[in-house]
């Protein structure tokens, strides 16, 4: 799995919604990533026509500040905290 996949089994389960929901909101995720890329393709086309070659630099600057200000508040999964004194896989 990767960190995102770990990440939000994690939150899936403390939040307690229904095991379920997990494929859907994989499988929406999945889907949703592929719209991004087209819809990133796009707009880097359309910065690039209107600013020139450095259009689509700049436009990534600036959301890398946008996605700055929506992470700061952002609180921190750290896991749980209980010890298990088991050692074992399973």
């Amino acid at each position: 799995f990767s960190a995102f996949e770990s990440w939000m089994a994690t939150e899936h389960r403390k939040r307690g919604f229904p095991e379920d929901w997990m494929s859907r909101t994989y499988s929406e995720a999945s889907i949703g990533n592929g719209a991004m890329a087209i819809l990133a393709g796009i707009v880097s086309q359309m910065l690039e026509d209107r600013l020139g070659h450095i259009g689509p630099f700049q436009g990534a600057i600036a959301l890398t500040v946008l996605a700055l200000l929506m992470v700061l508040p952002w609180e921190e999964n750290y896991g749980e905290n209980k010890e298990d004194k088991d050692h074992s896989l399973y």
